[in-house]
């Protein structure tokens, strides 16, 4: 993982949103050296900061993992029938297992998918 280039990536997708290091402090609660830190390729980026940029910001981790795909999400489209095929099943639980970038995409995904549909979650929970 290099993290000078992860690094770059952070810092230019917080540029293109157009807010500072402060700001980006106030939106998340993260220290302004652990994003600067993350930024300048000191320290590898926490799954719990990412997540944040993922909510508040709608920046594509793989994009800042890999350097691939768009920088900002433009939403998820689940398509396909995935069914109980158990091959798929084993295959995506060995690369949830081994590979950060997936397990930062699978949990990202949970995480939008509660925010755009907390309603409904909470009106089965509270039934």
């Amino acid at each position: 993982m290099n993290l000078q280039a992860i690094g770059a990536r952070l810092r230019t997708a917080r540029e293109k949103i157009g807010l500072t290091i402060e700001k980006i402090h106030q939106e998340t609660g993260f220290s302004k050296s652990l994003i600067s830190e993350a930024e300048n390729g000191i320290k590898k980026p926490s799954s719990r900061y990412l997540f944040a940029l993922v909510e508040r910001f709608k920046v594509n981790i793989n994009y800042i993992l890999t350097g691939k795909g768009d920088m900002f999400m433009s939403g998820w489209e689940l398509t396909g029938d995935f069914g109980a095929d158990k091959e798929k099943v084993i295959d995506l639980l060995y690369h949830i297992e081994r590979i950060e970038m997936v397990r930062y995409e699978i949990l990202g995904f949970f995480l939008r998918y509660k925010n755009e549909n907390a309603h409904i979650i909470d009106r089965l929970l509270k039934d």
